[in-house]
This record gives C-alpha cells, sequence and structure tokens, in this order.
C-alpha cells in the first residue's frame, strides 16, 4: 500500500461540555494526516463496516499527549480512528479487498 491522507480522528487534550458544565480531557477531533497503515475492527466477533483504524502520522502539536499515555507507535505515529462517512472513496480499495490489514513499506 501506498500511504494515503485521509480524515482520522485525532486524540488531543480539550475542553468539552457535557449538560452545561465544562471539564478539560481527552477528546478527538478531526485531522487530515498522510496514513501508513489501516487495520479492521472486529468488536465481539463482528467486524465494523463503518470505521477502520489508521496509522497515521501524528503532528508536532499532538505527540506530548500521546507520549504520555503511551499511545504512540515509533516517534511520530498513531493507531487512530477513520470514519467510512469522511472517507469513502479512499477506504473504499481497502474495504473492497476483504483483507484484515494493510501497512506501507515505510511502516
Amino acid at each position: 500500500m501506498k500511504p494515503i491522507r485521509l480524515q482520522v480522528q485525532m486524540p488531543t487534550i480539550g475542553v468539552f461540555s457535557i449538560k452545561g458544565r465544562s471539564a478539560v480531557g481527552e477528546i478527538e477531533g478531526p485531522i487530515e494526516a498522510m496514513v501508513h497503515g489501516l487495520r479492521r475492527v472486529e468488536f465481539k466477533g463482528q467486524i465494523a463496516d463503518d470505521y477502520v483504524r489508521a496509522l497515521a502520522f501524528v503532528p508536532e502539536q499532538f505527540r506530548s499527549h500521546l507520549r504520555e499515555s503511551g499511545r504512540l507507535v515509533g516517534a511520530e505515529h498513531a493507531w487512530c480512528t477513520a470514519t467510512l462517512a469522511d472517507n469513502k472513496k479512499s477506504l473504499a480499495p481497502f474495504l473492497a479487498s476483504g483483507d484484515d490489514e494493510w501497512k506501507s513499506e515505510t511502516a
């Protein structure tokens, strides 16, 4: 697989609101990133068909939080969620292949 550009949900520390109260904690926001691997997600024996896990390049501003939580793979990549609704055309070849995992040569 060649690295592709996808919109992924990148975890970071931010402010969120629940029932009128705000708090600081981990939130996931959409960013566009280069993806070097794709993996299907299985939950209770069923393969999820609306999202996949993506081995995405993490921009510098997100790395400190991911490093502290131990979610970085190597120095600058992390497994993030990529939804089918945001990346329908880009994920179509992977989903049609039936493979469980794709990785690029650089991953």
